[in-house]
């Protein structure tokens, strides 16, 4: 009775929850919803521990206005700074 209670109603749950979480995350939830489809539980707790993206990060400050990228080397440096971090350059 158990393992039917656990398959009716907390692999659904899995696997609904596992690809929310990554996405959530920058990481793709189709590939976590394969997993939770396999493996249930185990993927939801793969999804909550795996790292954020750090590229989403990236995105949102540019996009917020609060990063901008360096003329010289491209990278994204912070709106007010005066010196590239990465090329060590002046920014105009």
């Amino acid at each position: 009775m158990i393992e039917f209670a656990l398959l009716v109603f907390v692999w659904p749950l899995c696997v609904i929850l596992a690809p929310v979480i990554a996405w959530s995350k920058g990481r793709s939830g189709c590939s976590f919803a394969i997993l939770a489809v396999l493996f249930g539980p185990l993927a939801v707790l793969a999804s909550m521990i795996v790292s954020p993206d750090p590229e989403i990060k990236i995105r949102k400050g540019l996009a917020s206005g609060k990063l901008v990228r360096c003329v010289w080397c491209r990278e994204p440096v912070h709106l007010d700074a005066a010196v590239c971090p990465h090329c060590q350059r002046d920014n105009p």
